[in-house]
């Protein structure tokens, strides 16, 4: 399995891959609407340094997720090819 081509192919895709697979899954849009919830009351309470600071953190965590869906994608087409080696 090419990684290098396996991964371009998973970042030309990743936004419609995610929109695809939670467009319609209601517990993912809760929770996305909960967390949303939640940050509004948090920068009500924390002055505008202290949310910037969040909003930075945020960030290193949405970085760290999508290394993690990468590692994802890959250990999954990398189970994939050898399903169909088997078959």
């Amino acid at each position: 399995m090419d990684k290098d081509k396996m991964l371009d192919y998973f970042n030309d895709r990743e936004a419609t891959l995610f929109r695809d697979e939670l467009g319609s899954n209601a517990r993912y849009h809760e929770l996305l609407q909960k967390k949303l919830e939640a940050e509004d009351a948090h920068r009500k309470m924390v002055g505008e340094a202290a949310w910037k600071q969040y909003l930075q953190l945020d960030e290193i965590c949405n970085e760290l997720e999508s290394v993690r869906y990468q590692a994802m994608y890959l250990a999954g087409a990398a189970d994939f090819e050898k399903l169909f080696r088997q078959s």
